[in-house]
């Protein structure tokens, strides 16, 4: 199986989310290179990023689609059928973490004079995402175990 978290960018909340969940510990991410990272790579919609599997030896995605998610998921889902692939999909919609503000930090490293307010920005998005990341990730993975997925 293949859960695969969407957002609106593939490596704010979609990357993040993905990560808790595959058993990373956000205390350990250096959030200077997480802020690069997401420059460097958020605009890249509808690829597909490999973070892991998780504890259920199910290979986890992160996504980014900005709001199409849904459309997405159809889409995917309806080639697996029409090809036969057996490989069931499984997606987790955490674009409630992708709110304005990495729209407006990506807005903000487009200006090079601007990086340090970016950053701020960035940091305090993401103390609030690890919370709600947090929470999502829980809640998915206990229905995953409910069902036994």
């Amino acid at each position: 199986m293949k859960l695969i978290y969407c957002g609106y960018f593939g490596t704010y909340g979609a990357y993040l989310a993905a990560y808790i969940h595959a058993g990373g510990v956000v205390d350990n991410i250096d959030i200077l290179s997480y802020h690069e990272f997401c420059q460097k790579y958020a605009e890249r919609f509808g690829n597909m990023i490999y973070i892991g599997m998780d504890k259920g030896l199910r290979e986890i995605y992160a996504l980014g689609c900005k709001e199409y998610c849904g459309v997405i998921k159809r889409a995917q889902t309806g080639v697996n059928e029409m090809f036969h692939i057996g490989e069931a999909l499984y997606y987790i919609d955490v674009t409630t973490l992708d709110d304005q503000i990495p729209k407006i930090v990506q807005s903000l490293d487009r200006h090079g004079c601007l990086h340090l307010l970016s950053h701020r920005l960035f940091c305090r998005w993401f103390y609030d995402a690890c919370k709600k990341g947090k929470d999502i990730v829980h809640y998915h993975t206990e229905y995953l175990e409910e069902m036994d997925i």
